[in-house]
């Protein structure tokens, strides 16, 4: 059970559910799970709107790797006095 809990993408919970024959309370733990990775997914996207950055960007994303992501955002909007990269540029750092 720990281990779905530590799973932070759907991605990692589908290879959970590929590797391992799961109980009754582990299948719906998983579910549960999704649901709320769906959830923040859902409501990443809205915030990526509001950015103007792609909405489905950070879709597969860990929730650490979506922050480094708009750290780096932020900190390369302060030193281009609002004239910000592509992503492909911060990603290719």
């Amino acid at each position: 059970m720990d281990s779905i809990m530590k799973c932070e993408t759907i991605a990692e919970l589908t290879a959970l559910e590929n590797q391992h024959v799961l109980t009754e309370m582990e299948q719906r733990l998983v579910f549960e799970r999704k649901l709320e990775i769906f959830n923040r997914v859902s409501q990443w996207r809205l915030e990526n709107e509001r950015l103007g950055i792609v909405p489905d960007l950070t879709d597969t994303w860990t929730p650490e790797q979506r922050e480094r992501f708009l750290r780096d955002w932020q900190d390369d909007e302060m030193a281009t006095q609002g004239e910000k990269r592509s992503y492909d540029e911060i990603d290719d750092e």
